[in-house]
């Protein structure tokens, strides 16, 4: 799979479980695909997220969000760089 598929089959997840009330389900499924989501390519996935903390999460769910989004852009910007140094 591919980065663009796998991020979609993340959402379509984490759809089935919203419909079946698994919040908690969905925000772990979120985390886990967050890692292959780089943020600057998959502005979808991230404002998805943004949202379902908006609406189902609490103030240190959404800061968690925030900080995962940082690090993944941390990390990609890094491999970016390793990529480019080649």
């Amino acid at each position: 799979l591919n980065q663009a598929q796998l991020t979609d089959i993340c959402l379509s997840y984490i759809s089935l479980e919203l419909k079946l009330s698994e919040i908690d389900r969905a925000r772990s499924i979120f985390q886990y695909c967050a890692q292959f989501a780089n943020p600057k390519k998959f502005k979808h996935f991230w404002t998805k997220w943004h949202q379902f903390e908006i609406n189902y999460g609490n103030e240190d769910s959404f800061k968690e969000m925030l900080r995962i989004r940082r690090s993944v852009d941390v990390m990609y910007t890094e491999v970016t760089l390793e990529v480019k140094q080649q």
